[in-house]
């Protein structure tokens, strides 16, 4: 896993974390471990969430409490079987890109997709965020 604060630089250290990378870095493995209260913190209260996709989950959720009634509702219809792996974290002063890969199981169907999630940071907090999906199967939401 790698994090980078610019591309262009070619210094020893290519893997020191910038601190948005590790911000959402902290989000992301507090949300993966059930840590809802260091994601909270990570979030800020108006924040704005895009997704992509079909299904239900294809919109904009507005505040962060919102985001946490989308986020259980995908525990609630995958029957907590919903799981991201990390594959990379890109950084700058204003934005953070993770890569990551989805597996999630739901009525007896399983399906494993990668995902690209954009966050504009903001003193130390998400203030919005893109979620942007390749989900080969369309009607798993459904």
């Amino acid at each position: 896993m790698t994090e980078r604060t610019d591309p262009a630089d070619t210094g020893a250290d290519s893997r020191a974390a910038h601190p948005n990378a590790a911000l959402v870095r902290k989000g992301k493995e507090g949300f993966l471990s059930g840590d809802l209260e260091t994601v909270k913190e990570l979030l800020a209260d108006d924040l704005i969430v895009h997704t992509s996709g079909d299904g239900p989950f294809d919109r904009e959720y507005r505040g962060r409490e919102a985001f946490f009634g989308f986020i259980g509702q995908v525990a609630q219809l995958s029957g907590g079987t919903y799981q991201q792996e990390i594959h990379d974290v890109v950084a700058s002063d204003d934005h953070v890109v993770a890569l990551v890969t989805v597996r999630v199981e739901r009525n007896g169907r399983s399906v494993v997709y990668r995902s690209a999630e954009v966050y504009h940071v903001e003193d130390g907090q998400a203030t919005e965020a893109w979620f942007l999906n390749d989900n080969p199967d369309p009607d798993f939401w459904s």
